[in-house]
């Protein structure tokens, strides 16, 4: 009895370590290329009842500029970035991201951005 105890307990332990090992994903499955724009736009903080920069977004060439929060961006003003992004997951008035990795840095002018810039 207790050898089909050990071996039940054994097939238990690696049943269980392979669903677990596939239930889990990779954060890059999340994923997306964005581009970030060389200037920024504000946005009204109403908690600190401040301005506070935004960044500038396009998800593709094509696109309009969107704006969202970036984490884990050493932002340069002047500078177009084409980035790695996974979502933060919160739900606020605008979407958020993490930076995984920057792809490229170039110096551009960004162009048909919208009005209310914040330089900074």
């Amino acid at each position: 009895m207790k050898k089909y105890l050990s071996k039940f307990s054994l097939y238990a332990i690696l049943t269980l370590c392979c669903l677990l090992l596939g239930a889990c994903s990779s954060d890059d499955d999340n994923s997306n290329i964005i581009t970030v724009a060389s200037k920024r736009a504000s946005y009204f903080d109403p908690e600190y009842n401040k301005e506070s920069p935004i960044f500038l977004y396009k998800e593709n060439l094509n696109s309009n500029w969107k704006v969202s929060f970036i984490d884990n961006l050493d932002y340069t003003p002047g500078y177009e970035y084409t980035i790695e992004v996974k979502p933060t997951g919160f739900r606020t008035e605008y979407e958020g991201f993490i930076c995984l990795k920057v792809i490229s840095k170039k110096i551009e002018n960004s162009q048909n951005l919208p009005s209310n810039l914040y330089d900074k």
